[in-house]
């Protein structure tokens, strides 16, 4: 479901077609705003309304599979028999070896070839489309291969200074002082911003009733966790139809917080680790950070700052557990 930034679309579309029928502009794009804001969505949406029908050949999405995988990705990652996900590096060095040894080469051997995803990128945008035009979606660009992100980088400007015909990239990224001006100075920067609260109402009304949770009170607070990102307040009605005891967690946890109830600490740690289970704990922390700032909890919004670095820092090293209880307790 797509909404809000309307301008930027249009004005992204316009870009498009100039570029298309009168080969005039730049044939790189990148689209920057916080995450859930709908930029991809909007992206594919436009891409197929350029590539038609050839839109499965012509189009090569290169998808964040971060959050699945447990890790920055190394772009493009497909699923192998085990259902675990692979670099395609990976399968390649695999293949190249494979009268060597049977063994399977995990994610991280993918990583030591920074450069293969824009390799085979750019091989792709080489060959023939189907049609008359070929569209890449780089999906959170700044964090692709992030170990030996320099080089793969690096790789990427040279694909950027030799530019072929009737061929567009398109990035998204959270923040544009992730990337190298080098790159940035050949690209098309559009800003994506989050949405109003009206405009967070209108959306909401815009989905089907009988999707929503019924109860107001749950409504109020996943509108809070969405922070004006449309995707993230989707995502959590998804969540809760699949896991439904997520509804009584986050009304727990939020009541807590609001002071509106006491509820006991083996209770709060349950209700938490539904939330890390959901895969929606970074929207909560940055809600309850966000909640603590404007009621002037300045202290209690630093515990969890610091709590959230730590996660990002030291990722396997740090559960979100440990982290919760270490601040429930002090």
């Amino acid at each position: 479901m797509l909404y809000g930034n309307q301008k930027i679309v249009e004005t992204l579309l316009q870009y498009l077609e100039q570029f298309f029928t009168k080969g005039k502009g730049v044939p790189f794009f990148i689209l920057v705003g916080p995450r859930g804001i709908g930029k991809s969505s909007h992206a594919q949406a436009l891409i197929q309304k350029f590539l038609w029908d050839f839109y499965p050949n012509d189009f090569l999405y290169l998808k964040d599979y971060s959050d699945l995988i447990g890790k920055v990705h190394g772009i493009p990652v497909e699923i192998n028999k085990s259902n675990e996900f692979v670099s395609k590096s990976s399968k390649k060095k695999k293949e190249e070896n494979s009268d060597s040894s049977d063994e399977e080469y995990s994610d991280t051997e993918g990583e030591k070839y920074p450069n293969i995803w824009v390799r085979e990128m750019t091989e792709w945008l080489q060959t023939a489309p189907f049609w008359d035009k070929k569209m890449v979606l780089i999906e959170n660009l700044e964090r692709a291969n992030k170990s030996t992100w320099w080089a793969a980088m690096n790789a990427l400007l040279k694909t950027l200074e030799e530019p072929l015909p009737q061929r567009v990239i398109i990035a998204t990224v959270q923040e544009e002082t992730q990337i190298l001006p080098t790159i940035l100075s050949r690209a098309i920067v559009l800003h994506f911003s989050q949405l109003s609260d009206e405009e967070m109402q209108q959306f909401m009304h815009e989905i089907s009733s009988w999707k929503l949770p019924q109860n107001p009170e749950l409504i109020t607070i996943l509108l809070e966790m969405a922070m004006g990102r449309p995707g993230i307040f989707l995502s959590f009605v998804e969540k809760i139809w699949k896991q439904k005891e997520l509804s009584d967690s986050l009304k727990g946890l939020f009541l807590n917080l609001w002071n509106q109830t006491t509820v006991p600490l083996y209770t709060l740690q349950n209700y938490f680790q539904n939330v890390i289970e959901s895969g929606g704990v970074i929207d909560f922390v940055d809600t309850w950070i966000s909640y603590c700032l404007k009621k002037g909890k300045i202290e209690e919004a630093q515990k969890w700052i610091q709590a959230k670095q730590k996660s990002e820092n030291f990722g396997a090293w740090v559960s979100w557990e440990r982290l919760f209880l270490d601040l429930m307790v002090s």
